[in-house]
C-alpha cells in the first residue's frame, strides 16, 4: 500500500444531488486509502443536497462541507475547491459517481513511481439508473508515459477520466478552471463545458519540461449515465471542444489564444456547417446510448447507421475508447 502519510485532497462539486450524493460520498469514505480530506461545496442546492452531506460530515470528521449562497456553476465551483484544498494534490470526484474501494490508493501508487507524474487517471465502468448492471468500460488516457508524449507530440486534445489525481501547483500554474469564456452569450455558462478537458490540454503543457499524465489502465470507478440527460448541449460541449483545440495549437506555437469570441468569429460558414454535421452525429450517437442502455437495440441500430453515415471517423474514435460489457450484481 502506498505511504499513508501523503494527504490527498477530494472534492465533490454538488447541485440538487440528493439521490446520490449519500452513495458517491460514501464511496469516497470507504476508500482504501484513507488519508483523506474530503470537501463537499454545495453550490446553492434548492433540495437537501446541504443537510444530507452534513449529517455525513457528522460522522466522518475528515468530510467539511461549504454552501455557496448562490449558484455559481460548476467551474466556478471547482475553482474555489481547487484554491481551498489544503492538501499537494487534488481529486475531482463527481456527486453521482461511484468509486471503487482501491481508486485512489492505486493513483497515488502509480504517482509515486515517478517524480515527473503530475495527473493520474483511470478507466472506468459505466451505467445506467442500475449501478448493479455495467453496460460498458471506458478507456479514456495514457496507459504509458510513451503513449502520453506520442499525443503530446502531435497536439492532440488531451482525453483523461473525471477523478484524476493531479498536483495542485501546476494546476493552478496553469489558472485552474477558467471562469470566463465567453461575453456574446452571457445566458450561457460556456466555463461549465469541458471545464476538466481544458485544464487538462493546459497542463499538458508540462511536457515541455518532461512531465507527464498517465492513466491507469483498469476500471477504477463507475461513470453514471443517466437516461434523462440527453439535451443539447452536446452542441455547446463541441464547440467548446473546438475552442480548447485552438487554444491548444496556439499556446505550441507561443502565440496567444484567441477568445471564445473571436475562435467563433473566424469559422467560415462552410466549417460551421462541416461542424454541424460531426454535431448531430455526436448527439444522435448520445442517443443510441441510451436506447442501448435500455436494451431497445432494434431502436439503437439505425441510429448507428445514422452516426457512420454523419462521421464516420467518430464512430472510430468511439469504438477506441469503449470496450462494451454487460456485467450484473456488481457491488
Amino acid at each position: 500500500m502506498p505511504d499513508q502519510m501523503l494527504p490527498i485532497s477530494v472534492v465533490i462539486c454538488a447541485y440538487n444531488a440528493e439521490r446520490y450524493l449519500e452513495r458517491a460520498l460514501r464511496s469516497i469514505c470507504e476508500q482504501s486509502y484513507r488519508n483523506l480530506e474530503i470537501l463537499v461545496i454545495d453550490d446553492a442546492s434548492t433540495d437537501a443536497t446541504a443537510s444530507l452531506a452534513a449529517a455525513m460530515a457528522a460522522k466522518d470528521n475528515r468530510i467539511r462541507v461549504v454552501t455557496f449562497e448562490s449558484n455559481g456553476g460548476l467551474a466556478h465551483a471547482r475553482q474555489f475547491g481547487l484554491e481551498s484544498v489544503r492538501h499537494d494534490w487534488v481529486l475531482f470526484f463527481d456527486a453521482d459517481d461511484i468509486a471503487l474501494p482501491t481508486m485512489i490508493e492505486k493513483q497515488v501508487a502509480m504517482m509515486q513511481t515517478d517524480a515527473d507524474i503530475i495527473g493520474v487517471s483511470t478507466y472506468s465502468y459505466y451505467f445506467g439508473d442500475d449501478e448493479t448492471k455495467i453496460i460498458a468500460e471506458q478507456r479514456f488516457g495514457f496507459p504509458s508515459k510513451e503513449a502520453f508524449f506520442e499525443k503530446y507530440s502531435k497536439q492532440k486534445l488531451i482525453f483523461l477520466s473525471g477523478p484524476t489525481l493531479y498536483s495542485k501547483a501546476h494546476a493552478l500554474a496553469v489558472g485552474g478552471y477558467r471562469l470566463h469564456c465567453s461575453r456574446m452569450t452571457d445566458n450561457v455558462r460556456y466555463q461549465d463545458y469541458c471545464e476538466d478537458l481544458d485544464l487538462w490540454c493546459r497542463l499538458a503543457d508540462f511536457g515541455a519540461e518532461g512531465k507527464y499524465l498517465i492513466t491507469i489502465p483498469e476500471p477504477l470507478f463507475m461513470y453514471r449515465k443517466t437516461l434523462g440527460s440527453l439535451s443539447t448541449s452536446v452542441f455547446r460541449m463541441q464547440d467548446k471542444m473546438r475552442w480548447i483545440k485552438d487554444c491548444l495549437k496556439h499556446r505550441r506555437k507561443n502565440l496567444p489564444e484567441r477568445s471564445f469570441d473571436e475562435y467563433r468569429q473566424a469559422i467560415s460558414g462552410l466549417k460551421k456547417l462541416d461542424y454541424l454535421r460531426s454535431d448531430y452525429a455526436a448527439l444522435v450517437y448520445k442517443k443510441m446510448g441510451f436506447f442501448y442502455l435500455r436494451r431497445q437495440y432494434i431502436l439503437a441500430l439505425p441510429l448507428f447507421a445514422l452516426v457512420c453515415l454523419l462521421d464516420p471517423r467518430f464512430v472510430m474514435q468511439k469504438l477506441k475508447t469503449q470496450k462494451s460489457k454487460v456485467f450484473n450484481d456488481i457491488q
